[in-house]
């Protein structure tokens, strides 16, 4: 790990948020979601939006530029050694995961306490190994094949095989919920 000492400047400040970093950090982060970790497009649209809204014109001395400067600096962003592309690292990467879990997590509601009934049915997640005889609607996939051809072979030779109805078996399945519980 290296280490680069300069003189202290005020707008690397994390505790204020009107800093000019944290307002376009913002902004630029949801940028690259959308564009895919298209770097290129991103500090392009990024671009746009400032000459559209005057983002940095609220800042002193403080432009684009300074903030695709300060991303380099503080290890979110890299120039291609042979081209010089610019390109997120894995800081930047690790930031976008934890800000998509944040927005997500923080959307999510407590729900009432017990009685989580839903109208919504689903097939079942845990095959069983216990089979039984197959009936209109179950579904294929849980089909006992095994058991299905020694059922046919009872009554088939090798050189006729029948398969009848009553000789398919299909595995039982369980239906399983997630419920999570608060106490207060």
């Amino acid at each position: 790990m290296h280490f680069k000492y300069q003189q202290w400047n005020n707008h690397f400040s994390r505790n204020s948020q009107s800093n000019p970093f944290n307002t376009l950090w913002d902004t630029f982060q949801e940028l690259l979601t959308i564009a895919s970790g298209e770097v290129s497009h991103a500090i392009l649209w990024l671009n746009d939006l400032d000459s559209e809204h005057k983002i940095t014109d609220d800042f002193d001395n403080y432009g684009i530029p300074d903030f695709i400067n300060e991303l380099e600096e503080r290890g979110y962003l890299q120039r291609e050694p042979n081209d010089g592309i610019i390109v997120m690292t894995r800081k930047t990467e690790q930031s976008l995961r934890k800000r998509s879990l944040e927005q997500i997590f923080k959307n999510l509601k407590k729900g009432g306490v017990d009685n989580h009934q839903t109208d919504h049915t689903g097939r079942g997640l845990e095959q069983q190994p216990q089979t039984r005889q197959w009936q209109q609607g179950d579904d294929i996939a849980n089909i006992d094949s095994s058991g299905t051809m020694m059922n046919m072979l009872k009554h088939s030779s090798i050189e006729n095989m029948n398969l009848r109805e009553d000789d398919i078996r299909v595995h039982d399945s369980d239906h399983y919920t997630s419920v999570e519980q608060y106490y207060s």
